[in-house]
């Protein structure tokens, strides 16, 4: 197709190539925002275009008869039918339910890769919403505040959680700095008072090896800073290293009438507290550890 280059357009402006593999949409796209702006009509359009491809492409376009393209959006319609096996899929919103927050993954990481996936994803801010409640880690700080305020928005949800984020990453700071300062009793007498080793029980029948121990930080002054978290030790060592450490295992107790099933400890096995807040079963990492064991999560 013959057309007069205009003044000034003698060399092309510099477009990036076609090979007939990315995605053939985002390149005409690209291709016409260009010459919008240089204010280029179809004619010349057509002219133009074939510079922008090689290989797979460019044999393509010399495969065309002679005087089959009559018009811009003639060879637009032609060079998309010949190449829509490249064209890029938009993803769906079953793309976004599949991201959850893992017990490893900071907020800030969970969000990270929400976003990076929703910006793919065409549907509502409603609907990314109600996907990021639904992928928030249980039992986390960020989810209690979520459930009891729900954010309006999309945004207010991001901003929500920027707050606590910046929160998340000063308190790591601070237990990276002084472990000390973290999971320490406020009562250093209480710590140097070993734990009775009878299970000695209350008038409420609960061994008081299973009591949740509230404000307490058990039997050492400092714990090492690990690498992972208690309930994922527990579960990858299976109890071998616990009971060969001469670690002794409690005993399970049966769950009464009444009970906040919500909270149930992996390691006590009874829905008496969560498994991450465990004083038992942090002072029982912390003596493996200065036994020489569970090194791979220090």
């Amino acid at each position: 197709m013959e057309a007069p280059i205009p003044s000034g357009m003698e060399k092309p402006p510099h477009l990036k190539e076609y090979d007939g593999v990315s995605d053939l949409v985002d390149h005409i796209n690209r291709f016409e925002a260009m010459l919008h702006y240089h204010n280029i009509g179809g004619p010349i359009k057509c002219r133009l275009f074939p510079t922008t491809l090689r290989k797979v492409a460019m044999n393509w376009y010399k495969g065309l008869a002679p005087g089959s393209i009559t018009s811009w959006r003639n060879l637009k319609n032609q060079f998309i039918s010949s190449f829509t096996a490249s064209r890029r899929h938009p993803k769906t919103e079953a793309a976004l339910e599949a991201i959850v927050q893992r017990q490893d993954e900071t907020l800030r990481e969970f969000i990270n890769c929400f976003n990076r996936e929703a910006i793919q994803v065409p549907c509502t801010d409603h609907m990314k919403r109600y996907l990021l409640e639904r992928g928030l880690l249980p039992g986390t700080e960020f989810r209690k505040a979520v459930g009891i305020e729900p954010p309006r928005t999309f945004d207010a949800l991001l901003e929500k959680a920027r707050a606590y984020m910046d929160y998340e990453e000063r308190e790591a700071a601070n237990r990276a700095r002084d472990p000390r300062t973290h999971g320490s009793s406020s009562n250093p007498r209480q710590e140097s008072i070993p734990p009775r080793r009878t299970e000695e029980k209350r008038k409420d029948d609960k061994p008081r090896d299973v009591r949740e121990q509230r404000g307490s930080s058990g039997r050492f002054t400092e714990y090492t800073l690990l690498m992972a978290s208690r309930k994922r030790i527990l579960a990858e060592c299976a109890n071998i290293d616990i009971k060969d450490g001469g670690v002794k295992l409690p005993r399970p107790v049966p769950a009464k009438p009444g009970v906040d099933r919500s909270k149930y400890c992996q390691y006590h096995k009874s829905h008496v507290h969560l498994t991450e807040d465990c004083v038992h079963l942090k002072d029982a990492i912390e003596t493996l550890i200065k036994g020489g064991r569970l090194a791979q999560y220090r």
